[in-house]
C-alpha cells in the first residue's frame, strides 16, 4: 500500500470484502499519505499510527523511543495532526515520551491509543503475551508480566507428546513434526491450539497424534 493507493484500496477492498475486516491500521504519514486518503474517500476506515511504527524499525535502528527532542517530538506532532485531518477515526501513540503524548491527545479531536506512551492518552493498548509471560526472553519496559505461561507451555506440550511412535499406524503419514526449542517457545501456545482444535474438531481427518512435538 505504500507506493501505489489504487493498489492499497484493492488490497484493503478485498480485507474487507473477503475477511470481514471493518476498518485498517495504517503506520507513520508523510509518503503514505496518498494511501491513507484514498483509503478514506472509498469509505474505508482508518485509524493512523505515529512515534515508533513496528515495519519501519531497521529505519529507526531498532526498538527505540521516538519523539524525545523538540525536532522530532514536532515531526510526530505534526505528523499527528495531518494524520487527523486526512480523516483517520483514532491514532495510535506508540513509544514516545508522556509528555509528548499528552500534548498530542490535547491537540487533536480523535481518541488516541497509547502503547507505552504514557497514562494521558484515551486507551491503552498492553499485549497479552507480554502479560502472560508467553515471551520469556523479551519484556518491553511499559509492560508488567503477571505470569510466566510461556514455561507452563513448553512443560505441558513435551509432556504430553513423549510417547512411542511404534504404535502408530503406518496410514499416518501426515505427521507434522516441528523441532522445538527455546526460541519457539512464543510459539508454543499456537501449537496447543491446533492440537486442542485437531482433537476436538470431528470432521478433520487428521487426528491430534498426527501433530507431533519434538526435541
Amino acid at each position: 500500500y505504500e507506493f501505489d493507493p489504487r493498489e492499497a484500496v484493492r488490497s484493503v477492498g478485498r480485507m474487507v470484502k473477503e475477511g470481514g475486516a471493518e476498518a485498517v491500521k495504517v503506520e507513520r504519514a508523510g509518503s503514505v499519505m496518498p494511501s491513507i486518503r484514498a483509503l478514506i474517500a472509498a469509505n474505508i476506515p482508518v485509524m493512523g499510527h505515529v512515534g515508533l511504527t513496528p515495519q519501519s524499525i531497521h529505519r529507526f535502528g531498532g526498538y527505540k523511543v521516538q519523539g524525545r527532542g523538540a525536532l522530532d517530538a514536532g515531526r510526530v506532532l505534526s505528523q499527528a495532526k495531518a494524520l487527523e485531518k486526512a480523516g483517520v477515526f483514532a491514532l495510535v501513540l506508540e513509544a514516545i515520551p508522556s509528555a509528548l503524548a499528552r500534548r498530542i491527545t490535547r491537540a487533536l479531536k480523535i481518541p488516541t491509543i497509547g502503547i507505552g506512551a504514557g497514562p494521558h492518552c484515551d486507551g491503552q493498548v498492553q499485549v497479552f503475551h507480554d502479560l502472560l509471560g508467553l515471551f520469556p526472553d523479551f519484556l518491553p519496559k511499559h509492560a508488567k508480566r503477571y505470569a510466566r505461561l510461556g514455561d507452563v507451555v513448553t512443560v505441558t506440550i513435551k509432556e504430553a507428546t513423549t510417547f512411542s511412535f511404534d504404535s502408530m499406524p503406518l496410514q499416518q503419514n501426515r505427521v507434522a513434526r516441528f523441532s522445538v526449542h527455546n526460541d519457539f517457545t512464543p510459539f508454543l501456545g499456537i501449537f496447543a491450539s491446533v492440537l486442542f482444535m485437531l482433537s476436538t474438531k470431528a470432521d478433520c481427518s487428521v487426528q491430534a497424534s498426527d501433530m507431533i512435538l519434538w526435541n
